[in-house]
């Protein structure tokens, strides 16, 4: 059993999956609304409920041109991402450069 879609191979040979498990799968994550609570996941909704917040996965994975799409409670959630993995690059260049140096003021390698 080895269904492709949108160009993805799934390949569920090592695993005991029949068609009846399949259809069973199926049939639970419409039962569970599985869909609307991944595009939730994408939207910024606050989907984990036992910290009452976003999972923000997809924001961490965004590009740049995904800014100002997802907002968590009124703030720009992958804009915020951006912004932290900018700090996070200028500092690893500088500490690789070496402008950032240790207490004895040698370069750490």
């Amino acid at each position: 059993m080895s269904p492709t879609h949108d160009g993805v191979y799934f390949d569920y040979s090592r695993q005991q999956a029949t068609l009846e498990t399949m259809d069973l799968l199926f049939d639970l994550a419409e039962k569970r609304e599985l869909t609307q609570r991944i595009q939730g996941m994408f939207n910024g909704e606050k989907i984990n409920f036992t910290e009452d917040r976003a999972v923000l996965h997809t924001a961490l994975r965004a590009s740049k041109e995904d800014i100002g799409t997802v907002f968590v409670d009124g703030d720009d959630a992958i804009g915020e991402v951006h912004d932290v993995l900018d700090q996070i690059r200028v500092w690893t260049d500088m500490f690789r450069s070496g402008q950032i140096t240790g207490y004895t003021g040698k370069r750490m390698r």
